[in-house]
């Protein structure tokens, strides 16, 4: 009983199913849904190129860059991880298009899966200010997401902007190889038009090929991904790396998050790769 009581009062949570129940600020994978938003709203953004001066100011306050990242598309600003662009974006959608695009992926809902999840938050009262919409258009602030949530948004993206809905046990088989039950795979919910989700994956691309997402790169398979770094008020960033592979048909969908990791593309991204790399190696 004394041991009982020592893990639940554990400040480490180790009974928390982090991939399922867990919530953690999003940080740049958040871009690829800003872009597919924007890309609904404004199906030529793509063509628009964005002067990027390494910092925005909104109502006084200012969201900075790494750097200055000077003239940027819509893929080259998912391949650089660029603040600045995306805060803009955000703001240029506003909140009434802002939340009912992240009502169309998921948010505000509990995933359906065989073992406990939880309800994906949508903080409305946030997005009403201009600095709420921004942060969270770059993956900060009051947003919030489960590891689960952010491979299922990943893998929407690859499949047409088809949400599938997940399970756990695919099929089982009797003892002399018979299958005696198996899974039948359902819509969960479209997430985006099909040509918005291949201009997002176009984008994701170039985050593997040139960008923030290199180290996740496979020979001979195309990756495509999205880097994260996650402020964390009470150390480090978290890492992040959403990806699916191989790109255009897509068979896999990862996402890796490792608390107070840092940089996604250094710590999660050669996570993903493996990952990638096992579940390809496996076939069905």
């Amino acid at each position: 009983e004394k041991q009982w009581e020592a893990i639940k009062n554990d400040a480490r949570r180790p009974l928390l199913n982090r991939a399922t129940q867990g919530l953690y600020p999003p940080g740049s994978t958040m871009k690829i849904v800003t872009a597919a938003l924007g890309l609904k709203k404004y199906p030529q953004l793509d063509e628009v190129i964005y002067n990027c001066r390494g910092e925005i100011t909104i109502q006084g306050r200012v969201l900075k860059d790494l750097r200055a990242h000077g003239s940027v598309a819509l893929n080259d600003a998912l391949a650089v991880s660029c603040n600045s662009y995306f805060a803009e974006l955000g703001l240029r959608l506003g909140t009434d298009d802002f939340i009912r695009g992240l009502e169309s992926f998921g948010w505000g809902k509990k995933i359906p899966f065989d073992i406990p999840t939880t309800t994906i938050p949508l903080p409305r009262s946030t997005l009403q200010s201009p600095n709420g919409l921004a942060e969270a258009a770059i993956g900060q602030g009051e947003i919030a997401v489960s590891p689960l949530f952010m491979a299922l948004v990943a893998g929407s993206l690859g499949h047409n902007g088809i949400m599938m809905r997940p399970y756990l046990v695919q099929k089982i088989r009797s003892p002399d190889g018979k299958v005696l039950w198996s899974q039948k795979p359902s819509l969960l919910r479209v997430t985006a038009s099909a040509e918005v989700a291949l201009a997002v994956q176009e984008g994701m691309l170039e985050v593997v090929k040139h960008g923030t997402g290199s180290a996740a790169a496979i020979p001979g398979i195309e990756v495509a991904g999205k880097t994260g770094s996650a402020e964390n008020p009470a150390g480090s960033p978290h890492a992040w790396f959403v990806a699916f592979a191989p790109a255009y048909r897509p068979s896999v969908a990862v996402c890796v998050v490792v608390e107070h990791g840092g940089q996604g593309g250094r710590v999660a991204a050669p996570i993903a790769r493996e990952l990638i790399t096992l579940a390809l190696s496996q076939g069905d």
